[in-house]
């Protein structure tokens, strides 16, 4: 690893020399995420331990953010597929979202250099789960982004209403999505195939299953969802569609359609969560 060069002065104190380190993880922010850089090479004062740091090491770090969170960000390949689904040109889907027709093309290039940016990235991702769900929980979807990218949001305030949190069916090895702290269950259950409940980000967040003790549909979620009963509404393949007031999810695991449906899990296409926002 060549270090960058130091040796200079510290302008902190006027005493000491900056000499470069090399910290193996050095928790920093790249355009205000945080992020945690291995081997990062900083300059530090020998006499007030200020911290100093090269432009050419900033831009290395710069580039290791970007390739650390490249799948975050849809492809060029998916953004292209995207405005094909919804039959519109490069310069109407760059209207559509109010962008430039060249950034639409920069950004389908399968070899382009760099990504969109986040606000593109957000408002192509909320396009395609509008154009897919035809309905999208906006505050629900931009937190739960604002997550991945480590970003934990507690919002304050707004008034009462309705909020849902939509989660598609897919099936899936049980042992590949089920969450760190549920791996002892998984661990006995082979390769068995299970119903994943998935977020609009894609992360495994339940599952579905059916209940032979109570001759029901269970659903459950591996983080909970809060001390509020939910009405969940069931979507099927065919279009069908059941509402389940008052579904008490604060345990994680609750039953539903106890014998009233003639449907299966395989028929299960999705499920939205409504629950009430509290007034403050």
């Amino acid at each position: 690893m060549s270090l960058p060069t130091f040796g200079y002065p510290c302008q902190e104190c006027g005493q000491g020399i900056v000499e470069p380190k090399v910290r193996p993880k050095y928790e920093t922010k790249i355009h205000g995420h945080p992020f945690v850089v291995e081997n990062a090479v900083i300059g530090v004062c020998n006499k007030c331990d200020a911290e100093h740091f090269s432009s050419a090491e900033r831009e290395r770090w710069e580039q290791l953010f970007e390739e650390s969170h490249r799948h975050l960000y849809l492809s060029p390949g998916q953004i292209r597929e995207l405005r094909q689904s919804l039959g519109l040109t490069t310069e109407q889907f760059a209207q559509l979202i109010g962008s430039t027709r060249q950034s639409i093309y920069n950004w389908e290039l399968p070899n382009r250099k760099s990504n969109q940016s986040r606000t593109a990235d957000l408002l192509f991702r909320l396009v395609s789960e509008s154009w897919q769900t035809g309905k999208v929980e906006v505050i629900a979807f931009l937190t739960q982004r604002a997550k991945e990218w480590g970003h934990e949001l507690h919002l304050q305030g707004g008034n009462e209403g309705d909020t849902t949190f939509w989660l598609k069916v897919q099936c899936s090895p049980l042992k590949e999505e089920t969450p760190a702290y549920a791996k002892l269950a998984a661990d006995s259950g082979g390769d068995r195939m299970i119903r994943v409940l998935r977020d609009a980000s894609g992360r495994a967040c339940g599952e579905i299953s059916y209940d032979f003790a109570e001759g029901a549909l269970a659903v459950e979620l591996y983080d909970g969802h809060g001390d509020r009963p939910v009405d969940m509404e069931v979507v099927y393949t065919d279009g069908a569609r059941n509402t389940v007031p008052g579904l008490d999810l604060s345990t994680g695991r609750s039953t539903f359609l106890k014998g009233v449906s003639p449907k299966t899990l395989d028929h299960i296409a999705k499920i939205g969560l409504h629950r009430r926002l509290r007034s403050r």
